[in-house]
């Protein structure tokens, strides 16, 4: 059976028994472990307002790979951690602060 369900094929009642949940949910906790938690994840796991943690790193990834998006979180979230900070910073100072970020 494919991905799509067919005429003829069981109802997912059929399908789906508690043990084979278990058993999938088994293998995605061992495979997630190979992956590396994407640059937002990592920047909303840091201490502060997550939700402006995360709203930062997720503008700032848009057009830059994970290591840019991180360091330039990181480097701007550290002088201005609030949208009132950022507020104070001057274009020039946030140009410097997520540089290489290239969209400004």
């Amino acid at each position: 059976m494919g991905l799509l369900r067919g005429e003829g094929d069981p109802p997912l009642s059929k399908m789906m028994t508690t043990q084979t949940l278990e058993k999938i949910l088994a293998i995605l906790k061992e495979e997630i472990k190979k992956w590396e938690v994407p640059a937002v994840g990592q920047i909303a796991d840091e201490p502060g307002e997550r939700a402006f943690r995360v709203l930062i790193s997720t503008i700032l990834s848009l057009r830059t790979k994970d290591a840019v998006t991180i360091e330039a979180s990181r480097r701007l979230l550290r002088k201005a951690s609030t949208p009132d900070e950022i507020l104070k910073l001057s274009i020039p100072e946030i140009e410097k602060l997520i540089y290489p970020v290239g969209f400004y």
